[in-house]
């Protein structure tokens, strides 16, 4: 299956959308989170990129595998049962990841397998998402 990335010019801010698959039900230790059971299946993972690196700096970490997890997302990324399928980069002066998000969560099959999951700093931000992972049986037919 091949790779569908593409990454924006540097300093570009924004959000974005990491479709992966992971290979049948997996046991995976988030962090803080412990040790949780994620079914097989595609995820979409919400995140932005507002900082100065943007969003080439943002993606390039996370398809890098980095060995030392920072954000919950690195911890599924590092499974080796799991595969980026695609980066879809969102360019945006505006925090877009939550309408992202929703919208994403209104596809057919969509669900919330782990509540809080990318979206910790919600006081910070205003989120009120339920998380920003979510998990389709099959692959969505993202826009």
């Amino acid at each position: 299956m091949a790779r569908q990335i593409t990454l924006p010019p540097p300093g570009v801010t924004g959000a974005y959308q990491l479709v992966l698959r992971l290979a049948g039900a997996q046991r995976i230790t988030i962090g803080a989170m412990g040790e949780r059971l994620l079914p097989g299946g595609y995820y979409v993972y919400v995140g932005s990129a507002m900082g100065s690196g943007g969003l080439a700096a943002r993606l390039g970490h996370h398809l890098a595998r980095s060995r030392r997890p920072h954000w919950h997302i690195d911890h599924l990324l590092l499974h080796p049962r799991c595969t980026v399928v695609a980066a879809i980069a969102r360019p945006s002066e505006e925090r877009e990841e939550c309408r992202i998000c929703q919208t994403t969560a209104a596809l057919p099959g969509a669900s919330f397998p782990l509540p809080r999951f990318g979206n910790g700093d919600a006081r910070k931000t205003g989120c009120r998402c339920p998380s920003h992972l979510l998990h389709f049986p099959r692959r969505p037919a993202l826009r």
